[in-house]
């Protein structure tokens, strides 16, 4: 059985009559749909470590300049978000704040958001001012390549690749709100 997104969404929300008034709430997930959903979440990450990193080519970063994903230097960070993702914009300070700690490694924000929705969405986040780092770019790719290449399967994945361009972590959101963010950042990027 395959479940997309917006099929977990509707399991996550419910319409409720509150005081009259029609109301989305979020409910808890039906659990036996929660572990349908994290079996398949799992083996798509499992599928792609140790494997090539789907987007082997140059890209041009938001700056005009060459990211080339096929010759990379350094342990390279990769994160797929978008505007609108609660998930993202609530680890997108956390990865700014990583590659500023870690300037030996690249981080790499790809999203399929056009100009005006990044700088809302780094606003959202209270990254309004936001330069970034020579080791933080980000890329533009066009929602159809990023699905044609299956580079995500929801919202916000993340990728650590070698210097090879081999994938030796990957995830979605991070499932632990309790922890501090910095925290599994860090253990995601260097537990391999």
């Amino acid at each position: 059985m395959h479940i997309t997104i917006p099929l977990i969404l509707a399991l996550c929300l419910a319409t409720n009559n509150v005081h009259g008034q029609n109301q989305m709430v979020f409910e808890a997930p039906d659990p036996k749909a929660d572990s349908i959903w994290s079996s398949e979440r799992d083996a798509y990450c499992t599928a792609r470590i140790g494997k090539p990193f789907p987007l082997i080519a140059e890209a041009q970063t938001v700056d005009g300049k060459n990211f080339d994903f096929g010759r990379l230097t350094h342990t390279t960070v990769v994160c797929l978000g978008f505007y609108g993702c609660h998930p993202c914009m609530r680890e997108l300070p956390g990865f700014v704040r990583a590659a500023k700690d870690h300037p030996d490694i690249d981080f790499v924000y790809i999203t399929f958001d056009a100009e005006k929705e990044r700088k809302l969405e780094f606003s959202g986040a209270g990254l309004a001012n936001f330069k970034p780092t020579p080791n933080y770019h980000i890329i533009h790719l066009d929602r159809a390549k990023i699905d044609r290449l299956k580079l995500a399967s929801g919202y916000p994945t993340k990728y650590v690749l070698d210097k090879n361009g081999m994938v030796t972590n990957m995830m979605f959101s991070f499932p632990n709100i309790g922890r501090p963010l910095a925290e599994q950042i860090h253990e995601f990027i260097f537990r391999h």
